[in-house]
């Protein structure tokens, strides 16, 4: 009974002296109370019955006088039963974020996975059996129908409490993790190769808890299994495995019962097989061999070629091509080479100069932060796969972009004839595209300048965007088009075609504009009115307006119900409440439906 809890009341929780929930408050923000929400019957008697275990347990206080006040929240679980939830979002909003690292979750699921024994291990109740800071416990105060309650305990739903609970369990299996256990947060997995040791790890595990007094649900732990469930991946003495949960759509599949069907499902079945049958270009990774990585270095580009040894046959597993960056382009030919991972060749004395104590600046970086790895460096031979790294390395074209600017001039004027505008674009070949423009309104001289600015940019827009363009086959082989170009013409014609440029606009907007009413219609012809009689009740619905914004996304999209009074026309009604006031304005059908008692 020190180890396991039956009920809230079996658990003594973590010494406050060892470790407890602080909120760290923004010393700005204003402390917020929300309004109190409807709830129904049975959410009701759900709220009280969890009160009553709450109370019991002695996790909560009731308060009088608080300044922070939050609604609960009644979440219907798989089971048909009610979970309690405290909407926490104001007060969520005021704290920062608790920066305390959480675990790599691909790290545990790798050191869990390929041990013959397994235990799995769930703390009851784990949030609550630790205690909130005394001064944090009013600021937890949440509302019910009867009085206001405040948790002694981390509650679920604040912000930082993941990385409160992180840090718990670093605390009192420090000696365990990593060695025989792995724990992400509230999952536990004891891991051993043999049932001697199993059993003197579980031993350890036990001990700690029973010197911190935690708790653990017996509902939930599994011990001395060959595999489990971890983190969501399916972990045995073989490795990863796929999860059944995952796999059950397609365990579900019913099988063809049409000819059709029948056909489809042996072509996919010879795709299939035609699939399995072709080898890949890349391999699986093999967690029992060492990997090797062949890296290639330019002025412009850095790639490397992940491959494994499988007798004798270098095959790849993963490859990679990096352009470097400005500031990278600049680094040292060893720097770029710096860049392994797990076992490196290459012909660059990359272990001679991370080993130097002399070295300094992003060098020294990498140099401790390869330390952690089991890294051998060897130098390069002739072989096939860095020619792969080379070969990628050569086929990364450096990002080069060369900006041609062109210079434009504008000017506008205005007088009792009229205004205009000119434009002058000028390439820096020399290149100069002329235009001249008449307004059809009347503008003063400087307005007549803006309209100008405007038109030499939707100019230059549409030499840049809208030109035509030549296609790779009409360099070698000149088609018509090309062949038969006169330089004067298409000048011509393209003046032609900006001047015509805002009729063209115009056109292309009615079309538009007649586009989206044809669709418009078709849409509204598949409608159906919402028609309502006189002594119908309805739900209204609250729209923006009518929202509660301390209530925030949890506040209710409808309101009533209300019940029909008189029937407008056009959709419009008059409603009234039960108790047969009416309200003000007229409702359309469309903020309206059927309430279904």
């Amino acid at each position: 009974r020190d180890l396991f809890a039956w009920h809230p009341s079996d658990m003594p929780g973590i010494d406050p002296n060892f470790l407890f929930h602080k909120l760290s408050i923004i010393k700005e923000a204003r402390s917020i109370a929300q309004r109190r929400r409807k709830a129904g019957e049975e959410r009701k008697a759900a709220i009280e019955a969890e009160v009553c275990k709450l109370l019991d347990a002695q996790f909560i206080r009731e308060v009088h006088y608080t300044t922070w006040l939050a609604n609960v929240v009644m979440v219907k679980k798989s089971n048909g039963k009610w979970h309690m939830c405290t909407d926490y979002t104001n007060l969520n909003k005021a704290c920062p974020k608790n920066a305390y690292p959480l675990p790599n979750i691909d790290r545990l699921v790798d050191g869990a996975s390929g041990h013959k024994f397994l235990s799995f291990l769930d703390a009851y109740s784990g949030y609550n059996q630790i205690r909130m800071h005394p001064q944090d416990e009013e600021k937890t105060t949440f509302i019910t129908e009867t009085a206001n309650y405040s948790y002694r305990v981390m509650p679920v739903g604040l912000k930082n409490v993941k990385a409160t609970y992180q840090r718990l369990m670093n605390k009192i299996f420090n000696a365990q993790i990593g060695r025989s256990m792995e724990v992400y947060v509230d999952d536990m997995v004891v891991k051993s190769s043999d049932v001697s040791t199993h059993v003197r790890d579980l031993a350890d595990v036990f001990q700690a808890l029973r010197q911190h007094q935690m708790r653990l649900n017996p509902e939930k732990c599994v011990f001395g299994v060959s595999g489990g469930k971890f983190l969501g991946f399916m972990l045995s003495d073989r490795g990863i495995e796929a999860n059944p949960d995952k796999c059950q759509a397609i365990l579900d599949m019913k099988s063809p019962s049409t000819l059709k069907e029948v056909q489809k499902l042996a072509e996919s079945f010879r795709q299939f097989k035609e699939r399995l049958g072709t080898p890949p270009i890349l391999s699986k990774l093999d967690g029992n061999l060492d990997m090797i990585v062949y890296l290639a270095v330019s002025g412009n580009s850095i790639s490397a070629v992940m491959v494994q040894e499988h007798h004798g046959d270098q095959r790849p597993i993963y490859f990679i091509s990096q352009t470097l960056q400005d500031a990278e382009r600049r680094y040292q030919l060893l720097e770029k080479v710096a860049l392994g991972l797990i076992f490196v060749r290459t012909d660059c004395p990359v272990a001679k100069v991370l080993r130097k104590p002399e070295i300094v600046g992003r060098m020294m970086a990498w140099s401790v932060e390869l330390s952690e790895f089991d890294i051998s460096f060897e130098p390069r031979g002739p072989i096939k796969s860095q020619y792969l790294a080379n070969f990628v390395n050569e086929l990364t074209p450096p990002e080069c972009f060369q900006d041609e600017p062109w210079t434009m001039h504008v000017d506008g004027s205005s007088n009792a004839q009229g205004s205009g505008a000119g434009v002058i674009l000028a390439s820096p070949s020399g290149i100069t595209v002329e235009q001249s423009l008449r307004f059809g309104f009347w503008a003063s001289n400087n307005q007549a300048e803006y309209e100008a600015l405007l038109a030499g940019m939707r100019l230059a827009t549409k030499m840049a965007y809208d030109a035509d363009a030549m296609i790779p086959v009409e360099v070698g082989e000149p088609s018509f088009r090309r062949q038969h170009f006169h330089e004067e013409s298409n000048d011509n014609s393209l003046r032609a075609e900006l001047d015509v440029l805002d009729e063209v606009r115009e056109k292309k907007q009615v079309m538009a504009e007649a586009c989206k009413q044809q669709m418009s219609r078709r849409f509204n012809s598949n409608l159906k009115s919402r028609r309502f009689h006189e002594g119908d009740l309805v739900w209204r619905a609250t729209g923006s307006a009518w929202h509660n914004s301390s209530e925030g996304k949890l506040s209710a999209n409808w309101d009533g119900p209300f019940r029909i009074r008189h029937t407008l026309h056009n959709g419009a009604y008059k409603l009234e409440e039960l108790s047969g006031k009416v309200i003000p304005r007229s409702w359309n059908a469309t903020h309206m439906k059927t309430y279904y008692s």
